[in-house]
């Protein structure tokens, strides 16, 4: 614990993830031993589940709820460890698997309450699936 607590008062700016605290070089025993020291630590749930509550919630112009999470199995190609990576479509190779080329994001959309979802392709700005959508 000693060693997580230096590298988060050593970090550059504010700390957004522990996983980056793993990083720095006052953390000197790598990725594995950061979850073992919290394991071993204590968490006020009552307190942690305040500070969770008191957050915003991040809304777009219409104040629709817009969460920042990723439940997605992809790998993550425009990660700092792997600039070179890049997936793409092709097709012709089983059941069109993804391979390394240009990015690509679908995201499952909900336009309003009561409405089935929509796949939405970024690349395109339309609905998947659906000729000219």
């Amino acid at each position: 614990m000693f060693e997580l607590s230096d590298a988060a008062l050593c970090a550059d700016g504010p700390v957004t993830s522990l996983v980056e605290l793993s990083l720095t070089p006052e953390h000197r025993r790598g990725h594995g031993t950061l979850y073992q020291a919290l394991n071993q630590g204590r968490i006020d749930t009552d307190r942690f589940r305040g500070i969770v509550a008191r957050q915003p919630i991040p809304r777009d112009d219409d104040g629709r709820v817009m969460p920042a999470i990723d439940i997605s199995h992809w790998l993550r190609p425009d990660a700092d460890t792997s600039p070179q990576r890049l997936f793409r479509h092709t097709y012709g190779r089983g059941k069109g698997r993804p391979s390394p080329g240009d990015p690509r994001l679908a995201l499952l959309l909900r336009r309003r309450a009561g409405t089935g979802s929509q796949l939405l392709d970024r690349v395109a700005g339309r609905c998947a699936g659906r000729p000219g959508g």
